[in-house]
């Protein structure tokens, strides 16, 4: 998925009638798989979104973005606002 011109690997099982969405954030030294286990035992009506956040484990780092917090939930809100996502639980 392109965010802010910049190409990030993400993982989304949508629902049909979901409701309600889980959106996975990692930590510095992980990567979205690290959560994909989970998805397995959500209820049929959640759907489940990650994100690869830049420079963590084996994720690319880009060169154009300064790594801090205000650009990475930058990142964040730009990929819900792209998904349309409403109903949230985020869990980092």
């Amino acid at each position: 998925m392109i965010i802010n011109g910049l190409y990030f690997e993400t993982v989304e099982n949508i629902k049909p009638n979901s409701k309600s969405n889980i959106l996975f954030i990692h930590g510095f030294t992980s990567n979205y798989q690290k959560h994909q286990f989970i998805e397995k035992y959500l209820p049929e009506d959640i759907s489940f979104y990650a994100i690869n956040l830049p420079g963590s484990e084996n994720t690319p780092t880009h060169i154009k973005l300064e790594h801090t917090r205000e650009n990475y939930a930058t990142i964040i809100a730009n990929y819900i606002k792209i998904l349309d996502l409403k109903d949230i639980v985020i869990v980092a």
